[in-house]
C-alpha cells in the first residue's frame, strides 16, 4: 500500500467549497502515479520496455466530497495482476479514517512508441506486493450504452495544449472534465464509471453525444472518425 497525506486546497474546490470531481481525479491518478515510482523494479522494467501503465477502466464511487482545509490521505494498492494488466483500488479517506470515496481501476502495460500491449515476466508479477481488496459493489469494466436514438450531439471540443500529459496523450481526467459539464449538478453525483478507448492527442477533436435515462447519464466521446475516444457513465442521486 501506498498513501499521500494532503489538505484540500483551494484550486481543487468548487463554488461550494467541496473537492472538485476533476480535483478527486488528480489525487487519484496522483497517488497511483508515485505508487509506481516508488516500486523501483516495476519501474526499471517499464523503463527498459519503453512501456507506461495507462488506464482502461475507472469506477469512482463517491460517499462525500471533502470540503475545503481538510486532511485527506488517498490510498492506493494492487489486488490482482495479470500478465498484461493490473487492479488497484485507489481511496481517499477523511482524518479520522472514514471513507470519501471509493475506486478501482484497471491500469494496462503499453509501449509507448507502438502503442501495444506487453506482458509482464513472471519474475516482475511475483515481486507485486497485493493488499485486500476494498470492500465495495464492483461493477464490470464494459459501459452498456443504451440503443436509443435520442442521443444529444453537443458541439465539438479541440483537445488543448493544457490537457496534454507525459505520455504525450489527453489526461485522463480532461474526458471527465468535458463530460461532466452536460450534468446539470455535479453534487448529486454519487457513481462515475469510465471506461477509456482511443487516446486523444493535441489537436484533435472531440464529438460529444449525451443520453439521460433514470439516474444515469451517459457521455460518448468520439474523434473525427467516430472512433471512441472514451465513455463516461455518471449515476446520480434521485
Amino acid at each position: 500500500m501506498y498513501q499521500i497525506e494532503s489538505k484540500v486546497v483551494g484550486s481543487r474546490t468548487d463554488t461550494n467549497g467541496k473537492l472538485k470531481l476533476t480535483g478527486a481525479l488528480d489525487y487519484l491518478q496522483d497517488c497511483s502515479l508515485q505508487w509506481m515510482e516508488s516500486e523501483q523494479s516495476f519501474t526499471d522494467f517499464l523503463s527498459h520496455k519503453n512501456a507506461g501503465m495507462f488506464l482502461a477502466f475507472r469506477q469512482i464511487d463517491i460517499i462525500r466530497m471533502p470540503g475545503y482545509g481538510e486532511n485527506i490521505t488517498t490510498q492506493t494498492s494492487i489486488f490482482e495482476c495479470k500478465n498484461a494488466f493490473g487492479l488497484r483500488n485507489t481511496n481517499i479517506y477523511d482524518a479520522e479514517k472514514r471513507p470519501c470515496i471509493l475506486s478501482w481501476s484497471i491500469g494496462a502495460f503499453v509501449n509507448l512508441a507502438t502503442g501495444k500491449m506487453i506482458r509482464l515476466t513472471r519474475e516482475e508479477i511475483q515481486k507485486v506486493r497485493y493488499d485486500q481488496k476494498t470492500e465495495m459493489e464492483y461493477l464490470d469494466r464494459k459501459i452498456d450504452l443504451p440503443a436509443h436514438h435520442d442521443w444529444q450531439n453537443m458541439q465539438k471540443v479541440a483537445v488543448r495544449r493544457n490537457d496534454i500529459d507525459l505520455y504525450h496523450h489527453m489526461n485522463n481526467t480532461k474526458y471527465v472534465e468535458i463530460a461532466q459539464e452536460y450534468i446539470p449538478d455535479e453534487t448529486g453525483m454519487k457513481r462515475i464509471r469510465v471506461e477509456f478507448k482511443k487516446p486523444a492527442l493535441l489537436g484533435d477533436e472531440i464529438f460529444p453525444r449525451v443520453f439521460h435515462q433514470d439516474d444515469r447519464f451517459y457521455v460518448d466521446l468520439r474523434d473525427r472518425e467516430n472512433r471512441q475516444n472514451a465513455v463516461i457513465e455518471f449515476t446520480v442521486q434521485n
